[in-house]
């Protein structure tokens, strides 16, 4: 799938009010944010000492998918939130690319 069509599309699963625009999308976003920065947590809690990071830890626990999901749930209600907000992501995507690559020449 591309991203287009993920954005294009994404409205259609959304299950809140007009009345909850955009503050629904933006507690979401940070409440699923906190849940893929859990699984990094728990990931560099059950490393062992020294280990470079890893998503599977030191009993072979596999977190990734588990975050790929929390990703996309991230993915999610950040495009509602732009959605919600009449903002285009390319803009931003290309906003941020000039910031970065004039912080970095």
């Amino acid at each position: 799938m591309e991203f287009k069509e993920f954005f294009d599309t994404v409205k259609e699963t959304a299950q809140y009010s007009n009345n909850n625009a955009v503050v629904y999308p933006a507690l979401g976003l940070a409440g699923e944010t906190g849940e893929a920065v859990d699984i990094i947590k728990k990931s560099i809690r059950y490393a062992e000492e020294g280990d470079v990071f890893s998503l599977i830890d030191k009993k072979g626990k596999d977190r990734t998918e588990d975050f790929k999901l929390e990703m996309g749930d991230v993915m999610w209600y950040w495009c509602n939130l732009l959605i919600d907000l009449d903002l285009d992501p390319k803009e931003i995507f290309q906003m941020n690319y000039d910031k970065l690559r004039e912080r970095y020449k």
